[in-house]
């Protein structure tokens, strides 16, 4: 239950910080939040119930891409652009009617989308580089149709950097 707790909290924490509805003294506890994230993903017993909170990790690394990019480690941009490009590639080739259908802004794919169009204007390694670039087309034409917004979004408040 303690660790039910803790995803939830980690999740609401994510997407709050995504839409950028924090404070700046809960802002700050962005690392903290990094840390548990990167446990949390090592964690190989995911019940259903924890599936329902299991996107804070992906969340916090579109966050960190966004907003810290140049506080993070060689190890913790890696674990990003890793879990990012993760997220936007799981349900890319999904092309069913409802679930194109879907409206779920806490929906982990809608920042990861977001934070690929970020990290296409970085400063990014070689290694870094080839699976960012092969994943913003996937952004960009996303089966679901909220997740293809939130790219667009991106674009259009990082155009002058692209």
């Amino acid at each position: 239950m303690e660790q039910q707790h803790q995803r939830m909290g980690l999740v609401t924490w994510a997407f709050k910080a995504f839409k950028r509805e924090l404070t700046d003294l809960e802002s700050a506890s962005w690392r903290d939040r990094l840390a548990q994230a990167m446990a949390q993903m090592s964690a190989e017993d995911q019940d259903t119930m924890q599936e329902l909170w299991a996107g804070g990790p992906e969340i916090i690394a579109a966050i960190c891409a966004r907003d810290h990019w140049g506080d993070l480690s060689a190890g913790e941009r890696d674990w990003c652009i890793t879990r990012i490009v993760a997220c936007v590639k799981q349900h890319a080739e999904d092309w069913n009617h409802h679930a194109r259908l879907q409206r779920f802004e806490m929906a982990p794919n809608r920042s990861c989308a977001y934070a690929l169009v970020v990290l296409s204007a970085k400063s990014l390694t070689q290694e870094q580089k080839a699976p960012v670039n092969d994943s913003l087309p996937m952004a960009l034409t996303y089966p679901v149709d909220e997740v293809r917004w939130y790219a667009a979004h991106a674009v259009t408040e990082f155009k002058s950097r692209i």
